[in-house]
């Protein structure tokens, strides 16, 4: 706790949180550092036009309405509450916590008689938690959110089955306690191995990018009180299903639970990794109820000419005349660069473009 302090005095604010305070210079300057680009370059001046724009968009609807209660009418927040939300109460309903609560005592079930054995392999699973977070922190902008989620989920299902095997097959004759032991703690480093990088770590970040600004606190308001109620109702219901169900019965449960979800996810999830909030809003904002298939406009100045130009084209009939720059070569703030569709070369060329038009 006491690293956890120090460390949060040196944690930055964000440059969309800066913009909405109308510190547009110190915003500037974090978004430069963020990009590791310089405070002038093209995507920079871009991506802080369109933040500035958002936060003022942001503060004309706090005017008109409390948000909280108008937000049921929100397609965008509905759908991305349904997402976040059903994302981390799916986190606790693969059974996490019964692993990681019980898990000394599922090593017991399993066939390890000793109490130092149980703890010993209750400690390398944790061992293993916190091994495959750290991995999943570190892979997560190469492979993307999704991919992550749905391996990560896949591992989950499969290392619950092979729980659900050893449990069966624990009482028939010839199957040594050890060997039970061993295949049940087996199976349980390979679930804590599959959950720790994806389906530990990525709900949180993906609840954390698919909201908009002005509703992102009830957003994870929501998909953190689905959190807690699964992980209650899964803590307090373990022991009853292994009486109900058998100890096989109760881990096929959370696979099958896993299974739904993993199919659920792959229809529904969308890939947020390199997408600024916009875009990942306008996914929930499409025509489409599967996020999956739409396709945003591109966010002005991040890359893919093409679609940023047929994304100008639905909203002007005309290109925006272009502007000359600013003779002291200073930045504007209310105006973002435009990739024309050609240029001299023939490649594209860039010029400057009101708010108003992006807008």
């Amino acid at each position: 706790s006491l690293l956890q302090l120090v460390a949060f005095l040196y944690l930055p604010e964000s440059p969309r949180w800066l913009m909405s305070k109308g510190r547009r210079s110190e915003a500037l300057i974090a978004l430069s550092r963020l990009r590791s680009e310089p405070e002038d370059a093209p995507s920079v001046v871009a991506e802080a036009a369109a933040l500035q724009a958002s936060a003022d968009e942001d503060a004309r609807a706090a005017q008109v309405e409390t948000r909280s209660f108008g937000a049921c009418s929100n397609v965008a927040f509905r759908r991305a509450a349904l997402l976040g939300g059903g994302l981390q109460l799916l986190q606790q309903l693969v059974g996490i916590n019964t692993v990681m609560y019980y898990s000394a005592t599922i090593l017991q079930m399993g066939g390890l008689s000793s109490d130092a054995g149980a703890i010993w392999g209750a400690a390398l699973i944790s061992l293993t938690n916190a091994l495959g977070a750290y991995l999943g922190v570190r892979v997560v902008e190469s492979s993307g959110r999704r991919p992550l989620v749905l391996t990560s989920l896949a591992v989950v299902v499969i290392a619950l089955l092979l729980l659900a095997l050893a449990f069966a097959v624990q009482s028939h004759a010839g199957v040594s306690p050890e060997l039970a032991g061993g295949v049940t703690l087996t199976a349980l480093m390979a679930y804590i191995a599959g959950f720790a990088p994806g389906m530990g770590t990525m709900p949180w970040t993906i609840n954390s990018e698919i909201y908009a600004q002005d509703l992102r606190s009830l957003g994870t308001s929501i998909s953190s009180a689905l959190n807690w109620t699964g992980n209650l109702v899964i803590s307090l219901t373990f022991l009853s299903l292994c009486e109900a169900l058998t100890k096989q019965g109760a881990f096929a449960l959370y696979a099958a639970i896993g299974a739904v979800g993993w199919l659920a996810l792959f229809l529904a999830l969308p890939e947020t990794k390199g997408r600024s909030l916009e875009e990942v809003v306008a996914l929930f904002e499409g025509g489409s109820r599967n996020p999956v298939a739409s396709r945003p406009p591109c966010c002005p100045g991040l890359g893919r000419k093409s679609e940023y130009v047929e994304f100008m084209r639905e909203r002007t009939s005309e290109p925006p005349p272009p502007r000359p720059s600013h003779p002291s070569g200073d930045v504007e703030m209310d105006r973002v660069p435009h990739v024309s569709e050609e240029g001299p070369d023939g490649r594209g060329s860039l010029a400057t473009l009101d708010k108003q038009h992006v807008l």
